[in-house]
């Protein structure tokens, strides 16, 4: 396996929307409606980010996601 360095890191995911950010900094006694364009954009920044971090502690490879990542396409194509 191959170790991990500087050199191989894997980038840092940016927030998808400002309004995220935002969100994410209000108390308890604020509300803001959230599309669903936005929801689905924040739930992806967290898989890339596991993604990312799963990939960095080297407990996957980069190849090994991608390879899982094809295959899921892959399966769902010929099921239909």
């Amino acid at each position: 396996m191959e170790e991990f360095s500087p050199s191989n890191e894997v980038p840092k995911v940016e927030p998808a929307t400002q309004e995220m950010e935002s969100a994410e900094n209000l108390d308890d006694t604020q509300e803001q409606e959230m599309s669903t364009e936005d929801l689905a954009d924040h739930a992806n920044d967290k898989v890339d980010v596991l993604i990312n971090l799963l990939i960095k502690k080297q407990i996957i490879s980069e190849e090994e996601y991608d390879a899982a990542y094809s295959s899921f396409f892959q399966d769902d194509s010929q099921s239909e």
